[in-house]
């Protein structure tokens, strides 16, 4: 298996686990290995947001939005970090461009 599809399994297995410390230690270095992995950079927002760590599950985010504009679920995920800042504007902003998507 690719040390880059090992890393990402391995997070995965610890996000599962409620792991978060290490799902995110994971993800990092399946993306240390390939930087434009898109799925490793979703989960580990993800992860950030299981933490409480809304302002990094943003920036991680926003990685995936700009290599891949059209993903709906990065947009989707993107409003619920908003909702949990409380920047509700921002939150149905990311909403509308997901709803958007779907219907194209």
């Amino acid at each position: 298996m690719e040390a880059k599809q090992n890393f990402y399994t391995q997070g995965f297995q610890a996000f599962a686990k409620r792991d978060y410390d290490r799902a995110i230690e994971l993800f990092q270095q399946a993306l240390a290995q390939d930087p434009a992995f898109a799925i490793a950079q979703q989960n580990l927002a993800e992860a950030y947001c299981q933490k409480g760590e809304y302002d990094l599950a943003v920036e991680s985010i926003r990685k995936v939005i700009e290599a891949q504009p059209n993903n709906v679920l990065a947009h989707t995920a993107l409003s619920r970090y908003y909702q949990k800042k409380g920047m509700i504007p921002e939150a149905e902003y990311e909403m509308m461009i997901a709803n958007s998507l779907r219907m194209s």
